[in-house]
């Protein structure tokens, strides 16, 4: 995943304070095209949408192998939660769908469609469908990242034997996952 990010030096005054180096990750987007496509067009989208999803999915795969190895099972339930959004055939046929139907690029015609589930679970008051919210937000990310051909945010770019205090807004299990390349 590709993150911004700004390091910022903090000298704490007050004891009981942690004192590390700020590590800002920004999870937002650089901002992606909106096109129309013309009707020629539309298979090589479909295909770069297809292609971002097969991506994910290795992308993903790599994390469980590692996640296997030292988490516990509530991380790796999230981690194959996301797994199976990126095999969910509305998820896929919908983005399709807009794709095809509005001949606009993969990137719109899957904002329209995170945007659409979305809607359905904020409009569910319980957690369980909160948190999957969440999820969504998540895969379509993971996905918008590599349609735009972005490098994985991975916690092991940062050094080993400094101190960093880690400022994110959410954090999921396959961000703090990510395998060492």
């Amino acid at each position: 995943m590709s993150s911004k990010t700004d390091k910022f030096r903090f000298k704490a005054f007050i004891p009981n304070i942690v004192v590390g180096e700020a590590y800002v990750i920004s999870q937002n987007l650089a901002p992606y095209p909106k096109y129309w496509i013309s009707d020629k067009e539309i298979t090589s989208e479909i295909v770069r949408f297809k292609q971002a999803i097969q991506n994910s999915k290795e992308q993903l795969s790599r994390i469980k192998e590692k996640m296997c190895k030292f988490q516990g099972d509530e991380q790796f339930e999230i981690l194959e939660s996301h797994s199976m959004l990126l095999q969910d055939e509305t998820l896929i046929t919908h983005t399709i769908q807009e794709l095809t139907s509005q001949k606009i690029n993969a990137e719109w015609a899957l904002e329209k469609t995170l945007n659409e589930l979305k809607l359905v679970f904020s409009d569910m008051g319980e957690e369980y469908f909160q948190e999957r919210k969440n999820d969504i937000e998540y895969v379509g990310r993971r996905i918008l990242q590599n349609l735009q051909g972005s490098a994985e945010f991975n916690l092991s770019n940062l050094e080993n034997d400094k101190k960093y205090i880690l400022v994110i807004n959410d954090l999921s299990p396959a961000d703090v996952a990510s395998p060492r390349e």
